[in-house]
């Protein structure tokens, strides 16, 4: 344990120094030179390590669907060093525990022999699922936030109820309805029958509404923006911008072409069908006594909520931003449910 702590805190030390002599290192992940889109998604998901939220770490989607992690977060989260050798093949050292990953196993922007030591830290990615593995970790996913937790062996030695714990939430969340009844009204308040998703939530104001027909790529929307919203918390003052939050929609983001409008036609679009998510959203914020910042209506009618209630939203130009007003953090939770969507602010 003692050991394991040293070389914890020499590898970080050793990380800080490169660092400080590196201004290109500090980049962030957004002006970052070696990240590209055209692989890798940014993740909703968080990082918990050992108990303790790492909001350091970012995690991303490759192409497969694995959640991938750079070799600079590698290091702080396993405290193991690096070796490279020829033909582009990374090694992983911790203690007596070692991994080996060929280029085919990582993603990086281009050969890995094109980069410096100190470049690479940002310019590769593992899957995190199977770094976890090799040095014996414990991952659990949790859709509720989502977040991954990460859990070493010496602290799972030192908490052994934690593991426990965590899967005795797993059978709570499983007890929820999995198939709401498919003969609800097409939109309204949130009832017990849908409420039944999220049992341990204290409800401030939630609505949902209902997928109509909804072909395979625009639900396949909704529940992408869906995810980048569910468990974010709301400070008192804060404002909430759909835009921002869900992010710009793309194809490398997981979105597919689906109708959308276009003046006073409709359209093929990239990510169309999201309106419904803003859409539910805006309801719920309206049920919760929030107060409106930004909302446009669509320029033709809507099937899927009240006349009037409906929220639209584009990339670069109409937002949906709702403050928080009630003097208290409150949670957002968005998610797809059977055939609904489902949107609530809920004590945080």
């Amino acid at each position: 344990m003692k050991l394991r702590q040293s070389m914890g805190k020499l590898l970080l030390s050793c990380l800080a120094f490169l660092l400080l002599i590196s201004p290109a290192a500090l980049a962030t992940e957004d002006a970052n030179p070696y990240y590209s889109d055209a692989g890798l998604s940014k993740s909703p998901c968080q990082m918990n390590l050992d108990g303790q939220p790492a909001d350091y770490v970012s995690l991303y989607i490759d192409q497969d669907g694995r959640s991938m992690v750079c070799l600079r977060d590698v290091v702080m989260l396993f405290s193991c060093y690096l070796e490279y050798q020829d033909q582009g093949m990374l090694f992983l050292h911790h203690l007596d525990q070692e991994q080996g990953y060929s280029p085919k196993q990582y993603f990086c922007n281009g050969p890995i022999d094109e980069y410096t030591p100190l470049q690479r830290l940002d310019a590769v990615y593992l899957p995190l699922k199977d770094v976890a593995a090799g040095f014996d970790h414990q991952l659990v996913y949790k859709e509720q936030g989502p977040v991954f937790y990460l859990l070493s062996p010496d602290f799972l030695e030192v908490n052994p109820g934690f593991l426990t714990a965590l899967e005795d939430e797993e059978e709570d969340e499983e007890k929820a309805p999995s198939s709401p009844p498919e003969d609800l009204p097409n939109w309204g308040p949130l009832n017990a029958e849908l409420a039944g998703c999220w049992p341990d939530e204290r409800f401030i104001g939630a609505y949902y509404t209902k997928l109509i027909n909804s072909p395979e790529g625009r639900t396949n929307n909704i529940v992408l923006s869906c995810a980048k919203i569910n468990g974010k918390i709301l400070q008192d003052g804060e404002v909430l911008s759909f835009n921002r939050t869900v992010g710009q929609r793309t194809i490398q983001a997981g979105y597919k072409e689906a109708k959308i409008f276009v003046g006073q036609t409709v359209q093929d679009g990239l990510g169309g069908g999201i309106c419904q998510t803003s859409t539910t959203l805006y309801n719920a914020s309206l049920e919760a006594g929030l107060k409106i910042v930004e909302r446009y209506p669509h320029t033709l009618p809507v099937t899927y909520c009240p006349s009037g209630r409906d929220a639209t939203v584009s990339w670069g130009g109409a937002d949906l931003k709702i403050k928080n007003t009630l003097g208290r953090p409150v949670k957002v939770l968005c998610r797809v449910y059977g055939g609904y969507v489902l949107a609530a602010f809920t004590e945080a």
